[in-house]
């Protein structure tokens, strides 16, 4: 399910992020050490969210992103995919594959014969003699038929399918690889606008804007302005003698991931995210939730009681959060030492500064697309609004 990133010549890979409120793809082009982003596109999915809600969001997507290829990498996340780390006897590779399944039942809350499993060895040289630590995966497989069987209606196959927090902690590694090139100095290509062209949107004509994205004078601001750091810009590389937790707030729940370097220790999906926020919004504004969730983006003139009004769900998330770094200590005797975060709710404005009131750490946000070259034609700056909210994509792309 993780895998270190590696070197290939001239290979299409799109990464296909079906979610709750979104469905997000983005087509890379890996050559050499060079990735180029030559398509990113994104849909609502309308209300009440349900399977033939998500297949009409999916046509309508794919109509306008027109995939180069057939083969899509795709993800899962809780309650359907569940994650754990194990201590093993030490074996090869070929030997943990055969013992899988009768190991897998003692961590696996699910019937055995209902899900798909699949393991990864992380260290092979605990202090503890000839133990390795294994990572060990697990999908429903009528969930996962069911997607497969999804995109097979609309022409597609299946190449990958990985765990939601995963591909974000890919995209994650990638953003601070030293051997990834990255674009000059550091920066975001050009806009179409910028160049006095046209701006047709991400991935051809009448591509839609974001839900409540921001106003002209918010996608002015710089990333400073806005609260956010462009950590993958700052670092070559990631401090291994630091723990990090990567916590990706997406609309149902929110994914976290805390590791040292390349290597993760611990995984929670946290059934707290947008929606969550979005009803409260909609109480405290007296609006449909389905408009309420537009202002988690932008507030308009009504900052100050969004945030009040979201505040009683951050509130919860950082309970939640906090017994996550409290596991984690007692597990490793160490605590966390930097937070990053993505998904859609990074864009919240006040969020930074809540975290930071509530854990003592600056939050960064991070660019999952700051080593790739923006392909030409490309709305850059709309990139840049909406990029925390790839961060799963991006992971998924580079598989």
């Amino acid at each position: 399910m993780i895998k270190e990133i590696g070197v290939r010549k001239k290979e299409l890979h799109i990464g296909l992020d079906i979610g709750t409120r979104l469905i997000k793809g983005a087509e890379v082009l890996s050559e050499g050490n060079r990735r180029t982003l030559t398509k990113f596109h994104f849909v609502e999915i309308d209300f009440p969210f349900n399977r033939e809600k998500i297949a009409a969001g999916l046509k309508s997507f794919l109509k306008d992103f027109q995939p180069s290829v057939k083969d899509v990498n795709i993800s899962l996340s809780a309650p359907s995919a569940i994650v754990r780390f194990i201590n093993m006897p030490k074996m090869k590779k070929e030997d943990l594959n055969n013992s899988l399944r009768f190991e897998a039942e003692k961590y696996i809350p699910f019937n055995i014969n209902e899900v798909l499993i699949d393991a990864s060895i992380l260290e092979e040289n605990l202090e503890e003699k000839n133990q390795m630590r294994v990572l060990l995966a697990a999908a429903k497989k009528d969930v996962v038929n069911s997607r497969i069987d999804m995109l097979k209606e609309n022409g597609l196959s299946v190449a990958v399918i990985d765990i939601d927090s995963f591909a974000c902690f890919n995209a994650f590694c990638n953003s601070f690889d030293p051997s990834a090139v990255q674009q000059a100095q550091g920066r975001p290509a050009e806009s179409r606008a910028e160049r006095g062209e046209q701006n047709r949107g991400p991935a051809g004509p009448g591509s839609p804007r974001s839900p409540g994205e921001p106003s002209a004078a918010a996608q002015d601001k710089s990333p400073e302005e806005n609260g956010t750091r462009r950590a993958g810009l700052e670092n070559n590389r990631l401090d291994e003698s630091k723990s990090t937790a990567l916590l990706n707030i997406g609309y149902s729940q929110t994914n976290i991931i805390i590791s040292r370097g390349k290597l993760p220790f611990f995984t929670r999906d946290m059934q707290i995210g947008g929606k969550d926020i979005a009803r409260t919004i909609s109480k405290g504004l007296g609006i449909e939730e389905k408009e309420a969730d537009k202002f988690i983006f932008d507030p308009k003139d009504k900052g100050p009681q969004v945030y009040e009004s979201a505040k009683i769900v951050l509130s919860s998330l950082v309970d939640e959060t906090r017994l996550s770094f409290g596991y984690y200590e007692n597990q490793f005797g160490r605590g966390v030492d930097e937070i990053y975060i993505s998904g859609g709710v990074a864009r919240l404005g006040g969020i930074l500064d809540y975290f930071e009131e509530s854990f003592g750490i600056r939050p960064r946000n991070w660019n999952p697309f700051s080593k790739f070259k923006i392909g030409p034609g490309l709305d850059a700056k709309l990139l840049e609004l909406i990029q925390p909210q790839f961060a799963v994509c991006a992971g998924l792309a580079i598989r």
